[in-house]
Formats: C-alpha cells, sequence, structure tokens
C-alpha cells in the first residue's frame, strides 16, 4: 500500500499528523528511543514523548520496563483492535445518550412562554424573540469556542451569522455542521465559505438533529419544532441549557456526528 493511502487509512480512524509518523516509525523499527523515533519520522524531539504516550494510550505501542526508554508497536492486528474496541465503546455511549435526550428534553417542557427548571438549570422559551435573543447573547459571550449545527426551515438566521463572524474575527474557534439543504441557498453558502477563510471548521450532513450553539461548554442553546417549512416558527421551543453534565452530553452528540460528517468543499 503506498504510503499516502496507509496515512489517510490511520488518519481516518483518528490518528492525527504527528501520531501517524511517529506509529510508522515505530511498526517499522522494534525498540527505539524517543530520539531513534524523533529522526525516522521527522517530528520534533520536544513532541515525541507526548505522542508517544498518546499511542500507548490508544493502545497501539508499549514501553519498556526497565533501563532506557524504548517504545515498540504492538502487532498491528492487536493495536488496530484495540483501537476498534475503544471506538465501539465509545460509540455505544454516544447511541445510548442518542436514546435519552429526547425523554430529557420532553421531561422540561412547558407550554408556557419561558419556564426555569431549577433541576436541570436549564430554559425553555417558546416566543421567536426570546429565543434569538437568547441565541445572540450566547454567542456574544464565547471566548474559547463554538460549536454549532445550522438546520433548514426554522427561522432566519442571518443575526447568528452576524454573531459567529464577530466570533471568528475575535479568534474565537468555530466548527459547525450544515444541513446540506441549509447550504442549497446561495446566500447561506457564501456565508460558509467566507467562514471558512477566517478558520472557521465547516463540514455538511445530510440532517442535523436540531439547531444548536454550544459555546465554550457552559451553555448551550437548542431548538427544535415540532412541524417543517412555514409553520415551524409557530411551533419552535428553544432551551437554554446551562446544567455542565447535559452541555457535556451535546456535545458529545456533536463530535460524533462530526466525524460522520463529511467536507463541504
Amino acid at each position: 500500500m503506498e504510503q499516502n493511502a496507509l496515512n489517510k487509512k490511520l488518519a481516518d480512524i483518528g490518528l492525527s499528523e504527528y501520531e501517524i509518523k511517529v506509529y510508522v516509525a515505530v511498526v517499522k523499527k522494534r525498540e527505539q528511543t524517543a530520539t531513534e523515533i524523533s529522526k525516522e519520522s521527522g517530528i520534533p524531539r520536544s513532541k515525541a514523548y507526548d505522542v508517544l504516550y498518546r499511542l500507548i494510550d490508544k493502545g497501539l505501542v508499549t514501553q519498556s520496563e526497565v533501563g532506557k526508554k524504548r517504545f515498540t508497536a504492538l502487532d498491528p492486528f492487536v493495536g488496530i483492535n484495540n483501537m476498534q474496541t475503544a471506538f465501539q465503546n465509545k460509540t455505544f455511549d454516544t447511541l445510548q445518550s442518542f436514546k435519552s435526550l429526547p425523554e430529557l428534553l420532553r421531561n422540561i417542557q412547558d407550554t408556557s412562554t419561558i419556564k426555569r427548571e431549577n433541576t436541570f438549570n436549564i430554559e425553555v422559551h417558546t416566543d421567536l424573540k426570546d429565543i434569538k435573543r437568547e441565541i445572540d447573547l450566547a454567542l456574544n459571550s464565547a471566548r474559547v469556542d463554538i460549536v454549532s449545527y445550522f438546520k433548514s426551515d426554522l427561522f432566519e438566521t442571518y443575526s447568528e451569522q452576524k454573531s459567529i463572524l464577530k466570533a471568528l474575527v475575535s479568534s474565537v474557534k468555530v466548527k459547525t455542521i450544515y444541513e446540506s439543504s441549509y447550504l442549497a441557498d446561495m446566500s447561506n453558502f457564501r456565508y460558509a465559505m467566507q467562514n471558512k477563510s477566517l478558520g472557521q471548521e465547516v463540514r455538511k450532513l445530510n440532517q442535523v438533529p436540531f439547531y444548536m450553539h454550544i459555546i465554550d461548554n457552559n451553555v448551550a442553546v437548542v431548538v427544535t419544532s415540532d412541524k417543517t417549512g412555514i409553520n415551524s416558527q409557530n411551533n419552535l421551543k428553544g432551551y437554554i441549557v446551562r446544567n455542565k453534565d447535559v452541555v457535556i452530553l451535546f456535545r458529545s452528540l456533536f463530535e460524533y456526528l462530526w466525524n460522520m460528517s463529511e467536507s463541504i468543499f
């Protein structure tokens, strides 16, 4: 197999560029020191140990127990199987989260314009102006990163687009999964291209579960509708989630779908 094809397959299973270079170097030759691996792989020696220990955590590499530290790759069938097992376990946990989220959200629904759930620290809004105000407030509070789904047929997202553009200019890291039909609108597609040129990571899926922003892993804004199309705005529910555990759950779901999504360019 050509080296480029091998590197791509290793990247597909989740290895970073440095991890690929180091892993390939260790597979080629057993019992090497970090210095030797650094020379063979071409990565800085200052990074070698960090990368090697990550590969150990992934179950791909072992370290000698006595004497000078030397590193050896496990048999590839064993090492890759270790990664596959870990991935399957993580996927199972994520799928369980998929199953539990609808009931969690349904339990806090209310027909009033806003309801505060003290147990979960979640607000529920049903007024479109309130929802959009909360979205803008959350996006404008970003200091580290924003991850988002943009979904078609919910509401005009021009205000949110401006807030995310402002965040990018302020060096906030942004990752977005767009629903494919959302990008069918050329103005939305041009917006995505503009933001990509500013450093936003963008991908697409045929369908995303709901409209969402997660800001700094501190707050999640989730918008759902019982209907689609022109009637969707009359059936919106906006969930402002400040419960850390629930926010992390949404973030895990996003990362799972990110790995399933594809580039839009």
